[in-house]
């Protein structure tokens, strides 16, 4: 359970597309489950709206992988 702001993304059945809002901020108590990323941004370089904004700008399909359910994988992030 986290208590804390975070940036989550979706991880698998997401729209990744521009302007799909596939990232969004979480607040207060709540849980994630497998099929998100959490993303803790360092808050003295960017801004969770400012990333969060960002990430919906852009189009992620580049880094899908999978035919079948496709997905948004940790290594594909980085």
């Amino acid at each position: 359970i986290f208590d804390e702001k975070l940036v989550l993304i979706g991880e698998d059945g997401a729209k990744w597309g521009v302007g799909e809002k596939t990232a969004f901020i979480a607040e207060g108590k709540y849980w994630v489950n497998n099929h998100a990323h959490v993303l803790r941004p360092n808050r003295n370089k960017i801004l969770d709206e400012i990333l969060t904004a960002y990430i919906n700008s852009i189009d992620l399909m580049f880094y899908i992988t999978g035919v079948t359910v496709p997905k948004l994988n940790q290594e594909k992030m980085r």
